[in-house]
């Protein structure tokens, strides 16, 4: 079978093969999330890491822009999107430099998933040519949508009012703009760009009686269908000496990978 047979049967296996790769600061996870190459995440994809308090994902975040900065210099560039405020690493003393500037005014926080898909695509087309990006949003369960704002407002209104709320609860505007404009907008132009787009979600319980799994993350099958990568983080255990706690092992599941060797934990 020749290469243009190959490219053809399996386009996915083409583009990663040249890919450059975003390395997570681990051999072993390097290994997990690469489907055994041990390169890492590849440049121009949406990945989502999905776990609860203390399972890591923040600072897995942070050792992937310090991996990526060690290995790419000045053509590296990044953006931590704080949108829950909750950004405490001291990353000046970890890795030398500080990843979340010290200026509030300098950060960003996107409010709605309108505005993160705004910040996203301005960071990701200021890309240069050979230049490399990783746009980590965290998370997209503190995210609203301008729907679920202006539904708000209307409840206070009436409620300051004393009139009755006849305007229902029901939202689907974050949904729908995240399966309809956000995931297919972007994903092209991250590949053009060569911007890593790393997602974060918090687990929460699943309501669902009818289904197998005990925990679900937001996003539904369209964050499936979009991302390369889906990364479950579970903290197993603490790590303690003299009682005191100084670490934690964390268990990686992969869910969704589009590499020869998914699922992997």
């Amino acid at each position: 079978m020749n290469s243009i047979e190959q490219t053809i049967k399996n386009p996915e296996k083409q583009k990663n093969e040249n890919s450059e790769y975003a390395p997570t600061g681990s051999t072993l996870l390097d290994l997990i999330v690469g489907g055994g190459k041990g390169k890492g995440f590849p440049f121009g994809r949406i990945v989502n890491l999905v776990g609860d308090k203390s399972s890591g994902k923040t600072f897995l975040v942070c050792e992937i822009i310090a991996a990526c900065r060690h290995k790419f210099g000045n053509k590296f560039k990044w953006s931590y999107d704080d949108c829950e405020s909750g950004f405490t690493f001291d990353t000046e003393n970890l890795y030398g430099f500080e990843i979340m500037p010290k200026a509030l005014r300098d950060r960003i926080r996107s409010d709605t998933i309108e505005d993160a898909y705004v910040n996203i695509r301005k960071f990701a087309e200021n890309l240069k040519s050979n230049e490399f990006g990783v746009y980590a949003l965290d998370s997209l369960d503190g995210l609203s949508s301008k729907e679920s704002n202006k539904l708000a407002e209307e409840h206070y209104q009436k409620a300051v009012a004393g009139k009755d709320n006849d305007t229902g609860s029901y939202r689907m505007g974050k949904a729908k703009y995240l399966s309809q404009e956000f995931l297919p907008q972007l994903s092209d132009l991250l590949e053009r760009k060569n911007c890593l787009l790393i997602i974060i979600s918090q687990v929460r319980e699943n309501l669902d009686v009818m289904s197998f799994d005990k925990f679900v993350r937001a996003g539904g099958k369209a964050l499936d269908f979009y991302c390369h990568t889906a990364l479950w983080l579970a903290n197993v255990n603490k790590i303690k000496v003299k009682g005191r706690t100084i670490g934690a092992t964390i268990k990686v599941k992969t869910t969704k990978s589009k590499t020869p060797r998914p699922y992997r934990e």
